[in-house]
């Protein structure tokens, strides 16, 4: 092995491996939590305005009132990306643990209680190749 030389297929390696893997995260983040993207792209489009009409409008109160809604919707603009990166981490750590161990149901079993999980859940197992092991087990387990 000569030192030195980068190791991996070429187009894993480098600034194109880091430009696909981030777009993979927004990709699969919108997947995952798109509930979350819809009200942060409102936000930012809402707080956006507002700090044009603030920097224009010639009122103190008005002016003062209108910096105050830019600084909420970016505050909820953050809160709903952090939201969605934490389901974009369990989707990432059930689709390591699928790859690793198999299908296994108790893997899936802990999100199911909620609608992000189940999302982030669906895809890690259609992303695995257990998409059918998972519609089974969702069958299963809705005649409970």
């Amino acid at each position: 092995m000569e030192m030195g030389r980068p190791q991996g297929e070429p187009h894993r390696r480098g600034i194109r491996r880091k430009v696909t893997n981030a777009a993979e995260n927004v990709v699969n983040s919108v997947r995952v939590a798109p509930q979350y993207h819809i009200p942060g792209v409102l936000f930012g489009a809402l707080g956006s305005y507002a700090g044009y009409e603030a920097a224009e409008n010639k009122n103190l109160l008005v002016t003062t009132a209108l910096a105050g809604a830019t600084l909420v919707c970016t505050l909820a603009t953050g809160w709903n990306e952090l939201s969605v990166l934490a389901y974009l981490h369990e989707y990432k750590k059930m689709k390591r643990a699928l790859n690793r161990h198999g299908w296994d149901e108790r893997i899936v079993e802990e999100y199911m209680d909620f609608y992000c999980g189940k999302r982030a859940s669906r895809y890690a197992a259609h992303d695995t190749g257990y998409i059918k092991e998972f519609n089974e087990y969702v069958e299963a387990r809705s005649k409970q």
